[in-house]
Order: C-alpha cells, then structure tokens, then sequence
C-alpha cells in the first residue's frame, strides 16, 4: 500500500511531514495530471451534448401529417336509409378512422371491420366532428347506439355485448331516421 501524502502536522517532532520530498512530488504531480485529464475529458464529453441538443432544436420539429387512406365505399341499407359508408377493416384504417376530417357529407360513414367478434373501445382523438356510433353483431343485427362528442380522447364507448362491425355517422342521423338497436342493417360485407 502506498503511503499517503498530506500535510499534516506532527506533534512530536514539531515538523512537517515530508512535503517537499520527492516521493511526495512525483506522486502529486501525477494526480494533478490525472485530474487534468478527467476534467479535459469531461469538458469535451459536456460540450459535445451541448451542441448536438442544439443541432436538435435547431431543427424544425415536423408533425406527422396524417396519411389518408384511399378506402373502399359500400351501401348499407337500414329501415330503408341508405348510407354510403367507407370501409376500414385494416388495422392502419380503423386507427385513423376519421381523425383529421372537417366534416362528414350527409348520409356518408365509416363501416369499422374487425376480423372476430369482440368488444373494441372507440374514442374521439383528433375526430372533430360530432358523431354517432352503432355497434352491430355478426347478423347485421345493431347491438348499441352512442353518441360521441368530439375531441374527447377521455370517454371510450363499446357496448355491453361483442360485435363485429361499427359504423359512425354524423351525430343524430340514426335518431332522425328512427333506427335504434334491434334494426338489420343489410349490405354487410360478410
């Protein structure tokens, strides 16, 4: 074990320890030396993440604009309403759904695909248009009726029973034609 080089005082002999001997030099200088280079080392490594968190907000943070989708339309038919509903049975679809969309022309909708029955939550992210959702079982049979409010990403609806299809539309145009859970929708793709 090396021995240990400071300056202390020594009360019996009333001298210093040895401070200037060479032991003590040698041993000084290439701590100091080792210091330097861990705090040159340490300088670089701070001024390197300086400037590459520069570089990124230098940067122009670019929003993902949303793809849309080129989608296949259909005619469904409920209680003799037609309603021409675009179809989202990919996965990449039926997230999109109609996020980013300033209005939905009357008797146009969504018919949501899903591969099994299930019970999937929807919500209104980025949806700026009020709307409303029918839950349909693997019949054609509707199942559940809701109404969503736009962009409210807090409230999911799904009915209490699985379903194989969901088609929104705007707000209101169930209840304006009278349909209700109970009524076939017929033109499902199956």
């Amino acid at each position: 074990m090396k021995k240990a080089y400071s300056v202390r005082f020594n009360p019996r002999k009333d001298e210093w320890f040895p401070l200037f001997s060479p032991g003590f030099r040698k041993e000084f200088f290439w701590r100091f030396k080792a210091s330097r280079l861990c705090l040159g080392i340490s300088v670089v490594a701070l001024l390197i993440f300086a400037i590459s968190s520069l570089a990124c907000r230098s940067k122009k943070i670019e929003k993902k604009k949303p793809v849309f989708i080129e989608t296949k339309r259909i005619t469904l038919t409920i209680k003799g309403a037609k309603l021409c509903a675009e179809i989202a049975d990919h996965p990449e679809e039926r997230s999109l759904g109609l996020m980013y969309r300033q209005n939905l022309a009357p008797d146009q909708g969504m018919l949501f695909i899903f591969e099994q029955e299930g019970i999937y939550p929807f919500y209104m992210k980025n949806t700026k248009i009020p709307l409303s959702i029918a839950f349909i079982d693997r019949q054609g049979v509707i199942i559940d009726i809701q109404q969503m409010t736009p962009l409210d990403e807090l409230t999911q609806h799904y009915p209490n029973k699985p379903f194989l299809y969901a088609l929104e539309t705007n707000q209101g145009w169930f209840l304006e034609r009278g349909i209700k859970p109970g009524d076939t929708v017929f033109g499902l793709l199956r």
